[in-house]
């Protein structure tokens, strides 16, 4: 199907956030489980279930901070 198709393509591509984001539309939105799919079809799973773990949001001493724009006189 499409999304198999889809994750085939970020897994090449090495994206594994946008990989790990299909897979959870897959399970979340559609309700298919991952037991399931990989039962009926080839799909690419099993490395988006690598990547889940280490995709994270960064800590507050890892975020880049900006200085505020200059003011207009």
């Amino acid at each position: 199907d499409d999304l198999s198709y889809i994750e085939h393509i970020f897994e090449i591509s090495r994206r594994p956030d946008l990989l790990t984001m299909v897979v959870q539309y897959r399970t979340h939105v559609l309700k298919i489980s991952e037991e399931d799919d990989v039962d009926t079809k080839l799909t690419r799973i099993p490395s988006a279930k690598k990547y889940k773990d280490i995709i994270r949001q960064p800590s507050e001493e890892e975020i880049i901070k900006l200085a505020p724009p200059p003011k207009k006189a």
